[in-house]
């Protein structure tokens, strides 16, 4: 791949992955490296959708799930991470266009925002965890991101005291935590199957709620996973059972489908 502008990096299905983003971007030094060795060759790296693409979510990704979603499908999603269920949400136009789910999220302060913005979803207030119990969730009213993890060093936390305006503006906020396979359980249950789309955006524990994931019957036929560290832990055990990486958006959203999809005709969707 060419080195290329900011400008005219749209949408580009990798030929060589000597360069994967915008020439003038400066590297973040939690990145774990600047290409994951499971970023391939065939892979559409998008920076952002085409203005004449409807989208409500950060990057496009409700656009590209709807792509590749098999029209006998039952159309259910899984949503990790939910926010307040608009600002940038991978799954709040799929709701709009007849997708039904679940949304988890646990910040107690943003639930009653996601009470009022998602009212034909079934919402669960926890963190996803491999443990059951409460742990302190570490947020900001400056900012929407949170994490359990209580390491000072780690990106997830150094990211939340960044952009929250300094370490002292983190606060505390106990939160129940549920393994996946218990919120899986607890989906069936209410939709009679699992979701054909799981959004992963779990600050730090990505790789023990795949871990979790493939330990269920439980397999999405799409998977959205915020890559921000770029390491390849969870990739390892997608590829393994069978999915394989579509897409990358905005530089470190990852889409991973059991379905191979037509990405010419997609990158030309996208520009």
């Amino acid at each position: 791949m060419q080195n290329v502008s900011e400008e005219t990096f749209d949408c580009i299905i990798a030929s060589s992955l000597t360069v994967v983003m915008p020439a003038c971007f400066d590297i973040p030094e939690y990145w774990v490296t600047k290409i994951p060795s499971h970023w391939k060759d065939g892979c559409i790296f998008s920076w952002m959708c085409a203005d004449n693409i409807s989208t409500d979510s950060q990057c496009g990704q409700d656009f590209v799930v709807e792509y590749l979603s098999d029209i006998s499908a039952n159309r259910l999603f899984l949503d990790l991470g939910a926010n307040d269920g608009v600002t940038g949400s991978s799954t709040y136009r799929l709701e709009k266009n007849g997708w039904r789910g679940m949304l988890v999220e646990p910040n107690v302060k943003l639930f009653p925002s996601l009470v009022a913005n998602r009212k034909n979803s079934i919402l669960f207030s926890c963190a996803v965890c491999n443990v059951m119990g409460v742990m302190t969730l570490q947020t900001s009213d400056a900012h929407t991101l949170g994490t359990l993890l209580n390491d000072r060093e780690s990106y997830q936390f150094q990211r939340l005291s960044r952009e929250s305006g300094g370490i002292q503006n983190i606060q505390m906020l106990p939160v129940p935590v549920m393994p996946l396979a218990d919120i899986l359980n607890t989906y069936r249950e209410i939709f009679d199957s699992y979701p054909d789309f799981l959004k992963i955006d779990v600050e730090g524990f990505e790789i023990q709620t795949i871990e979790s994931l493939v330990n269920t019957s439980c397999n999405p036929s799409i998977i959205e996973i915020e890559n921000n560290e770029r390491g390849s832990g969870v990739s390892n055990m997608l590829l393994q059972y069978g999915y394989s990486l579509e897409i990358v958006m905005d530089l470190f959203v990852e889409i991973w489908s059991l379905r191979e999809c037509d990405k010419k005709r997609l990158a030309r969707l996208l520009s």
